[in-house]
C-alpha cells in the first residue's frame, strides 16, 4: 500500500488532473499517548443540524471536520432521531480517478523509479543535509511519532516531514477520515435508508514515457525543501494543538471557534512545495471543486423539490465559506437555518 501511494503521489501529480489526497490506513491507538493530547471523552453531540427549507421539504445538513479522535463516541439524538424519520441520505462530495488496466499496470511498472524519486539523491541521509540541531529535533520527534529510520531518514525533506506530520496525527489518536459519515453511512445501511453518492469520476490516463521522464528528472533534481521541513519539525507540535482544540470545539457544537480555528485546514507545510515541484495545476484542482459543488447541489435540490425530509452530510468549512454551500443554496431561492436559529424558533 505504501508504495502505490508514493508511486501514486507522483503520477497523480505528473497528470495535472488529481487532487492530492494523502490517505494513510488508521493505526491502534496509544491510550496513553492519545490522553495527553485529545480533550474530547465521553459521549459528545457535535454541531446541531442546519435547515435548508423548500415549502414543507426540508433537507437537514450534518457539519463535520476533520481530523477527529478515532474512537470518540459521537452520539448526536437529533442525528439518529432525523435518520428514523428519512428514508434518503446524501453522501458528502467526493472525487474518483479511473483508470484502466492497461494503465494500472504502468503503474506498475513504475514503482521502483517513483520509489527512488522520493529518496535524496546520491545516497544521502537527512542527517547530511540538516543542521546539527535541526537534525537533533528531526531524531526526537522521528522516534516520538514511531517513525522507521530506515525509511524515513532517506526520504527527501519534503517527503520525510509528510510522512512525519500524518504519522503524530495518527498517533496522538486522530483520524484524517470522515469519522462522523462512517457513523451516519452505518446507521443508514442498518435502517435500510437511500444513500445518493455524490462521487465525480474523471479519466485519468497515462503518458507511461512521460511520466517515466519526469520521475527521472525528479530523481536527478535538487529541491529547496528544507525550509517547509524545519517549519513542520518547529511547529508540529503546536499544529497538535490546534487539532485537538478543532476537535473539541466539534465536540461541543463551538462554531464560533471553529471559523477562528479555520475548520480542517489539514495540511503539512511541505504540502505546497510538493504541489509546486510536482506540477499541480491550481485550475484543473478548482475545476474538480467546482464539479463537485455542482454535483452535490443538484442532488440536494432534487431532494428538496421530491422529498418531505432528507439527511445529507457535508465539510463544515465547506459549508459556511463565503461562495460556500450553504450560500449558494439560499441565493438559489431555498431558506437557510442556522441551528441556533433553529433552537431560537423552538424556544420562543
Amino acid at each position: 500500500m505504501r508504495l502505490f501511494i508514493s508511486l501514486s503521489m507522483l503520477l497523480f501529480a505528473f497528470s495535472n488532473t488529481a487532487v492530492a489526497q494523502l490517505v494513510s490506513a488508521d493505526e491502534p491507538i496509544n491510550d496513553e499517548k492519545y490522553l495527553d493530547i485529545v480533550a474530547v471523552t465521553g459521549e459528545t453531540p457535535g454541531p446541531g443540524l442546519w435547515r435548508v427549507s423548500n415549502g414543507n421539504n426540508i433537507l437537514w445538513i450534518m457539519g463535520t471536520v476533520r481530523p477527529l479522535p478515532k474512537d470518540m463516541q459521537w452520539k448526536s439524538a437529533e442525528v439518529m432521531e432525523t435518520l428514523n424519520r428519512v428514508n434518503v441520505v446524501i453522501a458528502p462530495p467526493s472525487v474518483k480517478a479511473n483508470i484502466s488496466t492497461a494503465d494500472a499496470l504502468k503503474i506498475a511498472m513504475l514503482a521502483r523509479p517513483a520509489t527512488k524519486a522520493m529518496k535524496i539523491p546520491n545516497g544521502k541521509s537527512l542527517q547530511s543535509m540538516l543542521a546539527s540541531d535541526d537534525y537533533l529535533k528531526w531524531l526526537l520527534l522521528r522516534n516520538k511519532y514511531s517513525l522507521d529510520p530506515k525509511k524515513t531518514d532517506t526520504l527527501r525533506p519534503m517527503f520525510a516531514s509528510i510522512e512525519l506530520y500524518y504519522a503524530a496525527i495518527s498517533d496522538v489518536g486522530l483520524s484524517r477520515s470522515d469519522v462522523i459519515w462512517k457513523l451516519i453511512e452505518k446507521k443508514s445501511k442498518d435502517n435500510k435508508l437511500v444513500i445518493i453518492k455524490t462521487e465525480i469520476e474523471f479519466p485519468l490516463t497515462l503518458n507511461y514515457e512521460k511520466y517515466k521522464t519526469g520521475i527521472k528528472a525528479l530523481s536527478n533534481s535538487e529541491i529547496d525543501d528544507l525550509s517547509c521541513f524545519n517549519k513542520t519539525t518547529n511547529e508540529l507540535e503546536g499544529e497538535l494543538e490546534i487539532l485537538n482544540k478543532i476537535a473539541s470545539s466539534w465536540a461541543v457544537g463551538d462554531i464560533d471557534e471553529l471559523a477562528r480555528l479555520r475548520f480542517s485546514d489539514v495540511q503539512p507545510p511541505c504540502k505546497s512545495v510538493y504541489d509546486s515541484v510536482m506540477g499541480f495545476q491550481q485550475h484543473k484542482q478548482s475545476a474538480l471543486t467546482s464539479q463537485m459543488k455542482a454535483r452535490w447541489l443538484a442532488v440536494a435540490e432534487n431532494a428538496l423539490s421530491t422529498n418531505a425530509e432528507t439527511l445529507a452530510v457535508l465539510p463544515l468549512r465547506d459549508m459556511l465559506e463565503i461562495g460556500g454551500y450553504l450560500e449558494t443554496l439560499a441565493l438559489n431561492g431555498y431558506k437557510v437555518s442556522s441551528p441556533d436559529e433553529i433552537y431560537i424558533e423552538h424556544n420562543d
